[in-house]
């Protein structure tokens, strides 16, 4: 295997941001082959899927005595080319075994009251063919599209609500969402959410909370954090490359690490475009390490 780390994200973190270039994540340069590789993919993925719980907890202790939550991203950041390798295999091994309720996907009725309030765009979402899936639905991609789910309520703990109560209190809501792939399944993708916070970014998220974010950015250094960002800080900052000039983020924009949804492949998508390669790694490995998976 090629080594996880290299100089060509130096410019995005080094110059950008102060880190040093030995700190710098990069992905195995083959990624973006992944389309050409589709049939040879779904084999080593079914034998990924077959690695027991011995081997992913031998690599986990020989990760120089590191600890989670920071294990793995460190092993990535610091380790040695086979110390980064064995948290590679790490990460996927969990996101393998990650399981999703499948209530959390898209799917499920979206009232046309809640659709007809979207803001308006001229943007064009459409269904993926299933033999373009492989290669749409793969690890990185930068998507949006209408999602819906149910809005949290400060209720008394000792109420008691009919069906038809919980129907008038309006518990749900939809918006168009933006969402990175983490794995890719048969029928769906293991997805994180991108959030602006009504543009607020995370500057009023309690500490917990903003240490399960990262600032997600286009173009070469990314934008300065807003007051109350810093301290306690963000994790690093994520490189996105959009399809388009028109699909630049917000500078606001933040990566949730802390909540994971499955996605339909049969839903109508909107593309923006990819995470850069040389984040790819970090970024799965913060899925896991936030989630204790």
């Amino acid at each position: 295997m090629s080594q996880v780390f290299g100089s060509g994200v130096a410019s995005h973190y080094e110059t950008a941001v102060g880190y040093p270039t030995s700190q710098i994540p990069q992905q195995d340069d083959n990624e973006d082959n992944e389309g050409d590789d589709d049939e040879d993919e779904d084999e080593d993925d079914d034998n990924d899927e077959d690695e027991d719980d011995a081997t992913v907890n031998q690599m986990t202790a020989q990760m120089s005595g590191m600890t989670i939550p920071t294990a793995i991203s460190n092993s990535l950041i610091h380790g040695s080319q086979t110390q980064q390798q064995q948290a590679l295999q790490v990460v996927e091994a969990r996101l393998d075994a990650l399981s999703v309720d499948s209530d959390s996907s898209t799917g499920q009725y979206i009232p046309q009251a809640l659709v007809q309030r979207l803001p308006r765009n001229q943007a064009v979402y459409r269904t993926v063919r299933r033999e373009n899936q492989k290669n749409f639905f793969k690890p990185g991609r930068v998507f949006r599209t209408l999602w819906f789910e149910a809005r949290g309520q400060n209720l008394n703990g000792n109420q008691a609500f009919t069906e038809q109560d919980l129907r008038q209190l309006n518990l749900g809501f939809a918006e168009m969402r933006l969402f990175i792939v983490i794995k890719r399944r048969k029928e769906n993708s293991l997805c994180i959410p991108m959030h602006t916070y009504g543009g607020r970014g995370c500057s009023a998220k309690p500490p917990a909370i903003k240490a399960m974010h990262s600032q997600a950015f286009t173009g070469s250094r990314p934008p300065a954090l807003l007051n109350g960002e810093a301290s306690p800080p963000l994790k690093r900052p994520i490189r996105i490359v959009p399809s388009a000039a028109t699909d630049a983020l917000k500078p606001t924009t933040r990566i949730n690490y802390g909540a994971y949804h499955q996605v339909q492949h049969n839903i109508p998508v909107c593309q923006i475009g990819k995470v850069h390669e040389d984040f790819i790694a970090l970024v799965k490995a913060y899925v896991v390490e936030v989630n204790a998976l």
